[in-house]
């Protein structure tokens, strides 16, 4: 669901627009469309489908980013390993998540638990040449998108699970900007008996039942975008 909400979006959109630079490659939304396609076909080949859990042990580069879209694209839960994790934690974590794989950096902590499939992705890469993308993306707003453990520091570390709705819902008020927050506040209540001194900020809804009406207003509106957006 995540995939198609942003990437994707953009991809048919701003195909030629730049989506992501670093100190070796500025790519397209195109191009790192496509790069993900090529990435979850080549998951899909290792057996990975909805439902399975991946963990990801990587550096923040590029690779991590395009796994976590691939892994939106096939339904995969992502399961981010924190880089300063000993062995001894991962192993945890890993035995926790019941993660079908591993993907790691040679650089890194490399757990004694072991996997029914890894790969160390700066001396072994995915083979995404020529792959065919799935032609379906996932599009499910329960689904997990990632499983995120804290840090542990009262215990060991539990998973916060984040479904693509979450996230999608985050993403949506990051983007509303306060003038046209304002503006929809007014327009939502217009049918309700709502007095006239009712105030808004852009930072904060009113604490009133009419605080409790724009809240469901806006649900009602986000959701019935994502349904126009796929019919």
């Amino acid at each position: 669901m995540i995939h198609t909400h942003s990437l994707g979006r953009a991809a048919r959109y701003h195909p030629g627009a730049t989506a992501f630079v670093s100190d070796t490659a500025r790519l397209t939304f195109q191009e790192l469309n496509t790069r993900v396609g090529g990435i979850a076909a080549a998951l899909m080949r290792q057996g990975f489908a909805a439902g399975d859990r991946l963990a990801l042990l990587l550096p923040n580069e590029a690779e991590y980013l395009q796994l976590i879209y691939a892994c939106a694209w096939l339904g995969v839960t992502a399961v981010p390993l924190n880089t300063r994790l000993s062995a001894v934690e991962i192993d945890h974590v890993l035995a926790d998540a019941t993660a079908r794989g591993l993907i790691r950096h040679s650089s890194l902590s490399a757990p004694t638990r072991r996997l029914p499939w890894e790969r160390v992705l700066d001396l072994e890469p995915l083979e995404v040449c020529g792959g065919v993308p799935p032609a379906v993306v996932v599009y499910d707003p329960k689904a997990v998108l990632a499983l995120i453990y804290t840090s542990g520091t009262t215990g060991r570390p539990k998973g916060v699970a984040l479904t693509h709705a979450a996230l999608l819902a985050n993403l949506h008020h990051v983007t509303l900007g306060a003038d046209e927050l304002i503006a929809y506040c007014r327009q939502s209540l217009a049918g309700y008996k709502i007095p006239r001194r009712v105030e808004f900020s852009p930072t904060e809804l009113p604490k009133s039942g009419a605080g409790k009406i724009l809240k469901r207003a806006l649900r009602e509106r986000f959701w019935s975008a994502q349904e126009r957006a796929v019919s």
